[in-house]
């Protein structure tokens, strides 16, 4: 369905095209629409040469950028609520480039709530052809016109993107609607805003950043605003290099994560951007799919409350951000009242990153917020996704157990006591009730929050369970699994005792795992991110743990293991890797140690960061332990 550059001279692309319409412009480009063939009749994607259909066509030009995007209605006023000086520049690459970058990062992507993106041609335009394209009133589409047939004469090259041909963006929706006091405008609103959040989701679990969300690059699926609603217009769209992605990496910071990296400061359109992408004095700044989160829930914030004027939206989004003034939310609207919308807002466009949602997958919209008053047992197949609110653990331990089969539960949060703060290391070890038991096999958990329980999640009896975006605070264990075959992954775990355990469990994969102990947990308390006791095939991908650091904290310890596989991790605290058969690959401990304590040890690719004696990074009481590679960094 999808080719790069597979006509450079594209002759036979604009032989069968016909340009239709002007859908709009920007500083180096335009779109237009298009049909191929004669018929008057529509497709949703080519799907050969011959086929009638149509699309949109984003024509660009390379030329090096200037100055920043503005918001829509902005006409050139760079006022904005979060700066007074606005008048910079930004170091990103050519627009030629970056219409590479959109195809490449976009092309593989298939999902219902994004724009497909088909082909990418490189076209040397003649005056003839411009000359036929359409003729539009409009002075933006009349310069950009005029710039290409000078492009002509000097025989430069512009790209073409043709991608999926949509119907109006959110911006003009917002911009029309007239707010009515109704189940049907209720349901059209929260139906736009689960489509956005589902398509973010699947963008962010591609690795990809958006960097440039707002309403004007949410679109309907048709001219009659049908749905679902696609996010388009990925031409500053980044990828990263790692699954967990997150903001700042400073060494503070109890969110830091190995592979993360600088990016272009100021992308976007700075109305949307969130705070940490502008730096008016550094043309490269640290920040990660937080940013994207900030941006959506501004968007959020406007579809709920439904801005006339961008004078509104300005006001509103200094109130929400800079002065945490939640009464722009208004608790009358039915979207707050039936809906957990307010409090994704306030988490979401919180302006330091660390208070802000960490994740796309903590991103959830509950119909209703529920409170449960009975504990949850779910014996046969089944599949639940709602939002559990918990106050009070006497209603049942543990709050849920799931003994049948196949069962699938999502959206759950626990959290004990009532008032919400976190307890300290006095209360530690009176913790009591569990949060949730697993007995059945295949079983399913994603999207859930526990915290201040005594154990966050257990898994018993059968096993073969898949874990997914789960976050566990304050718990003695997070996480206890005692039968093999399960899937743990995209893990965040703070100021846990114990925050995976594996007990005689075999054949378990844990990736993309965050381990963080605070400054709640004392030094005398001991403390392992990864602990693994009496299991076979076991693998480790992907672990980051940090701040383990008394005499008894480990980031990962294994006690009698078999054929153990650590790779791709970093840890600025100690392993301890006991056991037999044991392999750990690519891993970089900084300036901690690796003690190894069994037979036939394999380890290749593990870096230390120097400060005393090579030796001393080494404790090593093992038989046939093999070292391929290591690396002392200064």
């Amino acid at each position: 369905m999808m080719s790069f550059l597979r006509d450079p001279a594209a002759t036979g692309w604009l032989d069968k095209i016909q340009f239709t319409g002007y859908l709009g412009s920007g500083a180096f480009g335009l779109v237009l629409s298009a049909v191929h063939g004669q018929d008057d009749k529509s497709a949703e994607a080519p799907t050969s040469p011959d086929e009638v259909y149509y699309t949109a066509v984003k024509i660009v030009a390379g030329r090096e950028p200037n100055s920043m995007d503005y918001d829509d209605d902005t006409n050139g006023n760079t006022e904005t609520p979060y700066a007074t000086n606005t008048n910079y520049t930004t170091s990103e690459p050519t627009q030629l480039s970056k219409v590479r970058w959109e195809f490449q990062n976009m092309k593989a992507t298939q999902h219902p709530n994004l724009t497909k993106l088909y082909q990418l041609k490189e076209i040397n335009f003649t005056l003839k052809q411009i000359q036929s394209l359409p003729r539009v009133l409009d002075a933006d589409y009349t310069k950009f016109k005029w710039m290409l047939e000078k492009m002509a004469k000097l025989n430069e090259t512009v790209y073409c993107i043709e991608m999926e041909l949509c119907g109006p963006n959110l911006r003009t929706w917002l911009d029309k609607v007239s707010p009515i006091s109704s189940e049907e405008f209720d349901n059209i609103r929260l139906a736009i805003i689960r489509d956005i959040i589902e398509g973010m989701r699947y963008l962010h679990g591609k690795n990809i950043l958006h960097r440039d969300f707002k309403p004007a690059n949410i679109f309907f699926a048709s001219h009659e605003n049908m749905f679902p609603v696609k996010i388009g217009d990925f031409g500053l769209s980044q990828t990263s290099s790692s699954a967990i992605f997150v903001t700042d990496i400073e060494n503070n910071d109890d969110r830091l994560i190995a592979n993360s990296s600088y990016h272009t400061a100021n992308v976007g359109t700075y109305l949307y951007q969130a705070p940490e992408m502008k730096n008016q004095t550094m043309p490269r700044t640290r920040y990660g799919k937080q940013a994207d989160i900030f941006s959506l829930g501004l968007v959020l914030l406007e579809i709920v409350q439904l801005y006339k004027t961008r004078q509104d939206r300005v006001e509103a989004f200094t109130s929400i951000v800079g002065r945490k003034d939640f009464t722009v939310i208004s608790d009358a609207d039915n979207l707050v009242i039936t809906t957990n919308v307010k409090q994704l807002i306030i988490h979401m466009t919180a302006k330091d990153p660390n208070s802000r949602l960490a994740s796309m997958f903590n991103v959830s919209l509950s119909d209703r917020k529920y409170v449960l008053e009975h504990c949850i047992h779910i014996k046969g197949t089944s599949s639940t996704s709602t939002i559990l609110q918990i106050y009070d653990l006497s209603i049942g331990d543990p709050v849920i157990t799931m003994t049948g089969n196949n069962c699938s539960i999502s959206n759950v949060t626990i959290l004990f006591p009532a008032s919400g703060h976190v307890l300290v290391y006095q209360d530690f070890y009176r913790l009591e009730g569990n949060g949730v038991f697993l007995q059945g096999a295949r079983t399913n958990l994603s999207d859930c929050t526990l915290s201040n329980v005594k154990c966050g999640i257990q898994i018993r009896h059968k096993g073969y369970s898949n874990l997914n975006r789960v976050n566990l605070t304050m718990c003695a264990t997070g996480i206890e699994v005692a039968h093999g075959g399960n899937t743990i992954s995209n893990i965040y775990i703070k100021d846990c005792s114990k925050g995976i355990e594996l007990d005689r469990s075999d054949i378990n994969v844990l990736e993309d795992i965050i381990c963080v102990l605070g400054d709640q947990i004392p030094k005398t308390i001991g403390s392992h991110g990864i602990y693994v006791r009496h299991g076979e095939r076991n693998v480790l991908r992907r672990i980051f743990c940090k701040n383990y650091r008394s005499g008894d904290d480990y980031g990962i310890y294994t006690q009698h293991t078999q054929r153990l596989e650590i790779s791709n991790s970093r840890l600025t605290s100690r392993i301890y890797l006991g056991g037999n058969h044991n392999q750990m690959q690519d891993v970089d401990v900084a300036d901690q140690s690796i003690e190894v304590d069994g037979e036939q040890i394999r380890v290749t690719l593990v870096t230390f960061k120097c400060k005393k004696d090579e030796n001393s990074r080494w404790r090593c009481r093992a038989r046939e332990l093999k070292i391929d590679q290591h690396y002392i960094s200064k």
